[in-house]
């Protein structure tokens, strides 16, 4: 395994900043930071945390790979709906940051209207900021306050869209056609 230098962002800034860290390459695009948090910053991952990369350019013009999600751990799979909305919820209550209601609120919606067209994802987490993730094998939605946003990571370069979220709206079935779709047997 190699040793290389990615980025993190850094939490509670004001404005967009990075950290270079010292990370081990796991396998192509996933790494695992290493080092020590300095006692006077708050980094979006830990050391110790894997995680996968993206190309980013940075405000002066250079380059290099910043820490995006974190990695889903092969074999951590969720076996139900059920499995997700507990993770979620340990989630939440698990986080230094406090998540906004409204999002708390759409998350129940997405979870809702996925329990019965959607296959059960991979895994959960917590975003950057106070977000929910919900992943596939190669899509992946990130609920916030106002909009959904959906990451297709089979398209080159990753595909994003955005699916507004209206205050005591609908999840868009738009949204929910995009997921990979449970397979009906019979």
């Amino acid at each position: 395994m190699s040793v290389e230098t990615i980025y993190v962002s850094l939490l509670d800034e004001g404005t967009d900043a990075f950290r270079p860290v010292v990370a081990e390459r796991i396998k192509d695009g996933t790494f695992l930071i290493q080092g020590n948090i300095p006692s006077d910053e708050r980094w979006a991952f830990r050391p110790g945390e894997r995680v996968v990369v993206k190309p980013h350019v940075f405000s002066d013009g250079t380059t290099g790979l910043l820490a995006d999600r974190r990695a889903i751990e092969e074999g951590s799979a969720l076996d139900s709906w059920e499995a997700a909305e507990l993770e979620i919820e340990q989630t939440i209550a698990a986080s230094s940051e406090p998540f906004d209601e409204v999002t708390i609120r759409n998350t129940q919606k997405f979870l809702s209207a996925c329990r019965s067209r959607v296959q059960t994802p991979i895994g959960v987490a917590k975003w950057y900021w106070s977000t929910i993730c919900v992943s596939w094998d190669d899509v992946e939605v990130e609920i916030l306050d106002d909009r959904f946003e959906l990451y297709e990571f089979h398209t080159c370069p990753v595909a994003i869209e955005y699916f507004d979220m209206s205050p005591g709206g609908a999840v868009p079935g738009k949204l929910i056609e995009r997921l990979p779709c449970l397979k009906i047997e019979g």
